[in-house]
């Protein structure tokens, strides 16, 4: 990541409040997306299929779908906001950015939605 888009982004979220560089988030971003204990029963429950319960979360964490619960993006080098997917076709260096003074979604419908083949872009937006 460039000096230029983490400077940017600082400038950018200035600019729009309630926004913050993932770099400037306490102990990272990790609780921003869907944690196990958040799945609904159902969703925990299609992992225990193949798993014993212990397994099912370890498999989970490594192979499942951690959608955030708050709109987020990328600020690029350019200055322009991005959402993840539109940014990943770039050639551009960035800073993510998260919406963190808003209530999170609801995490499991999102997961819910997500597993039943709605389109979701994994940003919340």
């Amino acid at each position: 990541m460039g000096y230029k888009a983490a400077e940017l982004a600082s400038e950018w979220c200035h600019a729009n409040p309630g926004w913050q560089r993932i770099c400037d988030i306490g102990n990272g971003a990790e609780h921003l997306y869907l944690q196990w204990e958040e799945l609904s029963a159902k969703a925990r429950r299609e992992w225990g299929s193949d798993f014993d319960e212990h397994g099912a979360k370890e498999a989970w964490e490594e192979f499942g779908k951690k959608i955030c619960k708050v709109h987020n993006g990328f600020i690029a080098e350019d200055g322009q906001f991005y959402t993840t997917n539109d940014f990943l076709g770039l050639s551009l260096n960035g800073m993510m950015v998260f919406k963190t003074d808003v209530a999170q979604t609801d995490e499991a419908e999102q997961y819910d939605a997500y597993t039943k083949g709605a389109k979701t872009n994994g940003s919340c937006n």
